[in-house]
């Protein structure tokens, strides 16, 4: 079975690309092009889910927490969904809006390191 960008998903990854959100399009206008060590895509399928941002060389995941995402029962599907991606052998880090929009360079300087040092990088797990 294919994990990445399974076909079954191509539109819903692209309705998501055109309909992002504001802090997803700052956070993408600083990671595109390699900016951070390694190339990242948006929106990425990975296996049943699409996440916001994925580095296939450094195996890293992005995800973007919202205000939605502290409701009790979104909560819980976070650390599922979280948990079955990092069965695939994948990273991931979990930043806030409020994080993204009011410290963007602590972001990026935490995603380079995770990009530079996987082996030392501490996952957040939000």
């Amino acid at each position: 079975m294919k994990v990445f960008n399974q076909r079954e998903m191509v539109e819903r990854r692209r309705v998501l690309r055109k309909t992002q959100t504001e802090t997803e399009a700052f956070l993408w206008d600083r990671l595109r092009g390699g900016r951070c060590g390694v190339r990242f895509r948006r929106q990425y399928g990975v296996g049943k889910y699409v996440v916001d941002f994925y580095a296939p060389k450094a195996r890293l995941v992005i995800e973007i927490d919202g205000d939605i995402h502290e409701v009790p029962d979104v909560r819980i599907h976070d650390k599922d969904r979280q948990k079955n991606i990092e069965a695939l052998g994948l990273r991931f880090l979990r930043f806030t809006t409020a994080e993204i929009l009011g410290n963007i360079e602590a972001v990026l300087s935490q995603i380079h390191f995770s990009v530079q040092n996987p082996l030392l990088a501490k996952e957040r797990a939000g």
